[in-house]
């Protein structure tokens, strides 16, 4: 236990290139922190199911939320180890992913990894790319009139709508307030998980909770109580990571969350309070949140503009010029 000299059939780990042996090695230690925690059953349900070692079939989007779940939690059962718990029970009989305890709260973690199967396909596509930050409701008129005046002005180039995911975090967030205690708590700290990919992604991913009737507006387009017991949303770039790594030569260390980008956001519709818990959790958890905060971008830009590009110019300016790889550069 745990490879018992199996053959692993998983792609990213099935060559015996360099990268990919560093890559494994990760995925085992990972994998060692958390098995004090969790029975030889698990970890056998983790290996051969939700990372997919040992099946002739593959299906990446599943492998990908299994690998930013490892990440957190081998990171938790490290920091942890008095208090760390594996898909706990707190709303029975549905689990969080995990949770630990600590200044008296229990933090209380639903990790979710997006699925960009169809976002890489237009990606990929040949074409202008066009994406609108926050919800529009002339949103499809707004694309057919630019869509029309582009092929026109580019010898046919189509222009293509980049996929919008504001109905995945609102799906995410439902699902959360599902497995968290369902009458508010003072020492309960309930938080939910997106793994992102690029800076412009997660840019993208805050406006879904911040710009045009977003989320964490009061013009929220859903009922905010729907989702209140949510305190807390942490954006990590894990999906970047990890998703096809071996082209990415400048990351390292995969499965530590100390090497990737994170930022918190509170819920301003949470049922209680909580600042000190969440300020504790800032503290605790890896993150560029205070950084991020205090960073302006330069230029005579309206402010609206500089808030669009914050993130990727941020990332550029404050950490990759300065040799911090928390992203492959472009």
């Amino acid at each position: 236990m745990p490879l018992n000299n199996r053959q692993i059939l998983n792609p990213y780990f099935s060559n015996t290139d360099t990268d990919l042996s560093g890559y494994k090695d990760g995925m085992l230690k990972a994998i060692d922190d958390i098995s004090k925690y969790i029975s030889e059953k698990e970890i056998e349900d983790f290996l051969s199911n939700k990372l997919q070692l040992f099946s002739n079939s593959f299906n990446e989007p599943q492998y990908l939320q299994a690998a930013c779940e490892l990440v957190i939690c081998s990171h938790l059962a490290n920091k942890y180890k008095d208090s760390f718990s594996y898909e706990l029970g707190v709303n029975p009989p549905k689990n969080v992913d995990c949770a630990f305890k600590d200044n008296d709260v229990q933090f209380n973690l639903e990790i979710k990894c997006a699925d960009y199967t169809k976002s890489k396909e237009i990606e990929n596509q040949l074409g202008l790319k066009l994406n609108l930050f926050g919800r529009n409701p002339d949103r499809a008129e707004i694309f057919n009139d630019l869509s029309d005046a582009i092929e026109k002005s580019h010898g046919g180039l189509p222009l293509l709508e980049q996929q919008h995911m504001d109905n995945k975090l609102k799906d995410y967030l439902l699902s959360a307030q599902s497995k968290f205690y369902q009458a508010p708590k003072n020492d309960h700290l309930n938080i939910l998980v997106v793994c992102c990919d690029s800076p412009m992604d997660i840019q993208k991913w805050v406006g879904y909770m911040f710009a045009h009737e977003g989320l964490f507006t009061n013009e929220s387009f859903v009922d905010k109580t729907k989702y209140n017991l949510v305190d807390v949303v942490y954006i990590t770039n894990l999906h970047h990571r990890h998703f096809e790594y071996t082209t990415k030569d400048k990351l390292t260390n995969h499965w530590l969350l100390e090497n990737s980008f994170n930022l918190i956001f509170s819920n301003p519709f949470r049922t209680l309070a909580k600042q000190t818990a969440i300020e504790h959790f800032v503290e605790v958890m890896p993150n560029y949140s205070y950084e991020l905060q205090n960073y302006q971008v330069s230029g005579d830009a309206e402010i609206s503009v500089k808030n669009a590009i914050r993130i990727s110019h941020f990332v550029v300016e404050k950490l990759l010029s300065n040799g911090v790889y928390v992203f492959q550069p472009n």
